[in-house]
């Protein structure tokens, strides 16, 4: 949890040891590459978050990008820790969360599994064609943000629908490993 305002445009190390805020004025109005590359010249072991001049600038839209492929932008996370001066998180270590029930925990695990490959919507629709097969029913209902949220349907949505790209542009599968 961030709490208060960094003084200064700075960056947020979490590691074993502990958290640490560090002052980094030169990162800020640098892009989010930039700002990965220079980061990760000093810190290569470690993951690192970050935010790029939107969020310095407290655009309301603004992503915290993980890495290059990678963006959290729901509700403008990047203008969140622009308004605390963080231009960056970077987490490190190789310490494991405690595990009360580990068992308990792996049958969790093992009943969510069988579940999801017992469902047939899963195994059948959602699998196959993935987050896009959302689109015709959100769309239809009136419920796809569009128009930066300024609308509820996209009239041309159904360019974008999960059955159409299957059919029309997928040549191969395959499914993220975590």
């Amino acid at each position: 949890v961030l709490q208060g305002r960094a003084p200064e445009p700075s960056i947020v190390l979490v590691r074993e040891e502990g958290v640490e805020v560090i002052p980094r004025p030169d990162l800020w109005g640098l892009t989010v590459s930039a700002t990965r590359e220079a980061l990760l010249k000093l810190y290569p072991d470690m993951g690192i978050l970050t935010i790029g001049p939107a969020g310095e600038r407290l655009v309301p839209m603004a992503a915290v990008r993980g890495n290059e492929s990678h963006a959290a932008a729901r509700c403008g996370p990047g203008a969140m820790l622009g308004s605390k001066n963080i231009k960056a998180v970077l987490a490190g270590g190789r310490a494991r969360p405690p595990v009360v029930d580990r068992e308990g925990l792996r049958a969790v695990g093992r009943e969510a599994l069988e579940a999801i490959r017992k469902d047939p919507f899963l195994t059948q629709v959602q699998g196959p064609i993935g987050t896009p097969n959302l689109v015709e029913p959100v769309n239809t209902f009136h419920a796809f943000p569009t128009g930066n949220f300024r609308q509820r349907h996209f009239e041309t949505a159904y360019r974008i629908y999960g059955d159409r790209i299957a059919k029309d542009y997928v040549c191969s599968r395959t499914t993220c490993p975590g």
